[in-house]
């Protein structure tokens, strides 16, 4: 009985690392170790400011992103292909990077974000740069 015991509260400690969302992120639960599981998806924006004013610019035309296990995503603004890549997080996972396959200049230029919120239903970013821009997407 006391084996049984043992065995359902290390099972139930387990799930509670698993399934929540990720408490590292400013916005988001707890910890778990599924976040880097959470960004394969289809995510498409529900809102989108400018951080330090709050002025909304959110598309009104369908865009969306879509992050692929193979750590590949594709852009899209209304529906058509804008941007394709590859994509990452940095070791402590509190970054997403963009790297487009598109060359500016020359160079490869990637675009790094803050993760503000990760969860399997929410997708937050805040973009690095001297006017931040906050990105909400949810699953497409």
């Amino acid at each position: 009985m006391r084996h049984l015991l043992k065995s359902v509260l290390i099972l139930a400690c387990m799930f509670s690392l698993i399934l929540p969302g990720c408490k590292k992120y400013e916005d988001g639960d707890t910890f778990s170790l599924l976040c880097k599981m959470y960004v394969v998806n289809k995510w498409k924006i529900e809102k989108q400011f400018l951080y330090n004013s709050g002025a909304d610019i959110t598309p009104a035309n369908n865009d969306w992103l879509h992050l692929k296990s193979n750590y590949r995503y594709i852009q899209y603004q209304s529906d058509t292909v804008a941007s394709e890549g590859n994509w990452a997080l940095d070791g402590k996972k509190e970054e997403f990077i963009l790297i487009p396959d598109d060359y500016v200049l020359g160079t490869q230029i990637g675009l790094v974000y803050t993760i503000v919120r990760l969860e399997n239903k929410r997708f937050r970013i805040r973009s690095n740069s001297a006017n931040p821009i906050e990105t909400h997407y949810i699953p497409k």
